[in-house]
C-alpha cells in the first residue's frame, strides 16, 4: 500500500504553491510604506465619517480604513481592518486583513489570516488565498466564495456556491448553494518555513471535512478528501452529499543529475542573454538597473501594479476585439477577419513580451547588481574593460542567483520579488525619460462627510 505522506501529490503542491504567494506578501508588507495617491508612513488611515470620491491605492505597516470609497480600493499592508465602505471592488494583501464593514462589489484578498468579522457584508463574490479564512457568525457573502487555504472556518452566510481548496475545512454556517470542496486532511500538509507569526490568535482546525450541527446547504455537497467527512446527523443539506477519496500517488522520487543539468541550461541561457542584452542595449539596462537599485520598495508597489494592468490588459484587448469583430462581420463583413486577426496578433504580442521580459531580466538586472556590489567588495582595485567587468559581475552574480532560486519556496519567493521590482522599474521607466525618478506622494483627496 502507498504511504501517507503520497495522498493527492498534485494537490499537495498546488496548496503549497499558493501558500508560497500568500507568504510573498507577507513578507514584502512587514517593511516601511509604499504608497500611491496617500501620505508614506507606517499607518494610513481613512477616518469614520470621511469620503474618498474615487479608487484608492494604499500601502503601509497599517491600514485602517474607517470611512467610505465610492470606488475600488487597493490595499497593501501588514495589518488590514476595514470597518467602513468600499462601494466598488477590494483588492487586498497583506498579513492579517480583517472587514468588519461593507464591500459593495468582488473582494479579492490574500494573506496570511484572513477574517470576515459579525458585521462584514460583501455584495458579491470573494476570492481569497491564505493560511487561514474564517467568516465569522453573522458576516454574509452574496455571491461565491472561492477559497484557497491552509485551513476554512465558515460560520457566516453565503448566498451562492462555496467552492474551497484546504486542508481543513469546517462549515457551521450556511450555503444557499452547492459546496464544492478538496479537503485534503493531512495533519502535516503545510510546512513553510519563514512564516511570522500572525499577530492574532487563530484556533486550528481538524484535518479534513466537517460539517456541524448549525450546517446548511441549499444544494448538494461534494467534496475529495484523503479522510471521510465529518457530517453532523443534525447537519441540512438539501442535495445529499458525494465523496470521493483522494488517490494515493507517490510523489516523483528527485533525480539531483536531472535537476542540476536543467540549472546549468538555466544559467547558460540567462548569461547569453545578459550577454546580448548588455552587448546591444547597454543603456537601457543601467537605466533599468539603476531604479531596481534606487528605489526597490517603489518600484515593488509599480510591479505589482502593472501585473495587473498586464492581466487586464490582455482580458480588454480580447473583449473589445471579440465585439469589434462581432459588428464587423453584422455591418462589414469584409473586415471581420482582420479585425479579428490584430486582436489576436495584439494579445500575442503583449503576452509573449511580458513572459519574455518576466523569464530573463529580472534575473539579469538582480544577478549584475549582486555581481557588481560582490566584485566591488572582494576586488576593488582590479583594474578590468567596463565592458568585461560587467560581463564578470554578471556571470558571478547569475550563479549565486541560480543557487539561490533552486531552493524550494525560498527560491520562488526571491523570483517573484525580482520579476515585480523589474517590472516595476520597467514601468516607471517608460513613463520617463530620466535614468531615475523620485517618488512624489501626494494626499488623498478626502472630502469631509
Amino acid at each position: 500500500m502507498n504511504s501517507r505522506k503520497g495522498w493527492h501529490f498534485a494537490t499537495r503542491h498546488l496548496i503549497q504553491f499558493l501558500c508560497a504567494l500568500v507568504l510573498l506578501s507577507v513578507l514584502l508588507f512587514v517593511t516601511p510604506s509604499w504608497a500611491k495617491d496617500t501620505v508614506s508612513g507606517k499607518q494610513v488611515t481613512i477616518a469614520a465619517g470621511q469620503i474618498v470620491p474615487d479608487d484608492v491605492y494604499l500601502a503601509g505597516e497599517t491600514i485602517l480604513l474607517n470611512g467610505t470609497v465610492k470606488g475600488d480600493a487597493v490595499l497593501a499592508a501588514k495589518q488590514i481592518t476595514l470597518n467602513g465602505t468600499v462601494e466598488g471592488d477590494l483588492i487586498a494583501a497583506g498579513q492579517v486583513i480583517t472587514i468588519n464593514g461593507s464591500v459593495g462589489d468582488d473582494a479579492r484578498l490574500a494573506g496570511q489570516v484572513l477574517i470576515l468579522q459579525p458585521k462584514a457584508r460583501i455584495a458579491d463574490d470573494a476570492i481569497a488565498a491564505g493560511f487561514s479564512w474564517e467568516n465569522q457568525t453573522g458576516s454574509n457573502i452574496g455571491g461565491d466564495l472561492t477559497i484557497f487555504a491552509n485551513q476554512a472556518l465558515l460560520a457566516g452566510s453565503i448566498e451562492h456556491d462555496a467552492i474551497a481548496a484546504t486542508n481543513a475545512l469546517e462549515l457551521r454556517g450556511s450555503v444557499g448553494g452547492n459546496m464544492q470542496a478538496t479537503a485534503v486532511g493531512d495533519p502535516q500538509l503545510v510546512e513553510i518555513p519563514f512564516v511570522p507569526q500572525p499577530p492574532v490568535t487563530v484556533a486550528p482546525i481538524k484535518p479534513g471535512l466537517t460539517l456541524t450541527d448549525t450546517a446548511q446547504i441549499g444544494g448538494k455537497v461534494n467534496y475529495k478528501s484523503a479522510t471521510t467527512a465529518q457530517i453532523s446527523p443534525r447537519a441540512k443539506i438539501a442535495g445529499g452529499v458525494v465523496g470521493e477519496a483522494l488517490e494515493h500517488r507517490i510523489a516523483p522520487t528527485p533525480n539531483p543529475a536531472r535537476e542540476a543539468i536543467w540549472q546549468i541550461q538555466r544559467l547558460l541561457a540567462l548569461l547569453f542573454i545578459g550577454w546580448l542584452l548588455l552587448r546591444f542595449v547597454p543603456t537601457w539596462m543601467q537605466n533599468l538597473a539603476a531604479r531596481v537599485k534606487a528605489k526597490p520598495l517603489s518600484n515593488l508597489g509599480w510591479g505589482i501594479l502593472a501585473f495587473v494592468a498586464v492581466g487586464v490588459g490582455t482580458i480588454a484587448i480580447a473583449t473589445v476585439t471579440v465585439i469589434l469583430a462581432i459588428l464587423c462581420a453584422i455591418a462589414l463583413p469584409s473586415l471581420a477577419l482582420p479585425v479579428l486577426g490584430l486582436g489576436i496578433v495584439a494579445n500575442l504580442a503583449l503576452t509573449i513580451s511580458f513572459v519574455t521580459f518576466a523569464s530573463f531580466v529580472p534575473q539579469i538586472v538582480f544577478s549584475l547588481l549582486a555581481g557588481s556590489w560582490l566584485l566591488q567588495k572582494l576586488q576593488p582595485s582590479i583594474s578590468i574593460q567596463p565592458p568585461i567587468r560587467q560581463f564578470v559581475a554578471l556571470g558571478i552574480g547569475l550563479l549565486g542567483f541560480v543557487l539561490l532560486t533552486s531552493i524550494p519556496v525560498l527560491g520562488a519567493i526571491v523570483t517573484l520579488i525580482a520579476i515585480f521590482v523589474s517590472l516595476g522599474a520597467l514601468a516607471q521607466h517608460i513613463t520617463s525619460r530620466k535614468p531615475q525618478v523620485a517618488i512624489v506622494d501626494r494626499q488623498l483627496p478626502i472630502a469631509n462627510h
